[in-house]
């Protein structure tokens, strides 16, 4: 956890900030519609991207949330099956040379064994 948020000891202002960024990626989704996209040769690459954009959004944020939610980092470890992302061990101290080199990591590869990690909760009026 970053040491601005420890030192407020503010752990709902530290999830905010995260949630916020999982709202701009299920935007970024969203408008980029990558299922319709793959499904056309002339935009399959573009669908490419934007999937591996997504990815790396999602390891980065499994990253930055790990001290908090363990059980959903579990759960993306095993899902990415990559080497350098299950060396994270997110009961430690995360600010070591294995969390810097996979937060780092732009491109890598994944070995994805999809599963819902968070169940969605619909908005109810």
């Amino acid at each position: 956890m970053e040491e601005k948020y420890l030192n407020s000891g503010n752990l709902q202002v530290y999830l905010q900030d995260r949630y916020r960024l999982v709202q701009s990626a299920n935007e970024y989704i969203t408008k980029a519609e990558p299922w319709k996209k793959y499904k056309d040769e002339a935009t399959k690459q573009e669908a490419i991207d934007d999937l591996k954009f997504l990815l790396y959004i999602v390891k980065n944020l499994a990253l930055l949330t790990a001290p908090v939610l363990i059980n959903g980092f579990a759960k993306i470890q095993r899902m990415f099956g990559n080497e350098v992302l299950s060396k994270i061990d997110s009961s430690k101290n995360m600010m070591n040379d294995d969390f810097q080199k996979a937060f780092a990591m732009k491109e890598f590869t994944v070995d994805l064994k999809p599963e819902i990690i968070y169940q969605r909760k619909e908005k109810t009026e």
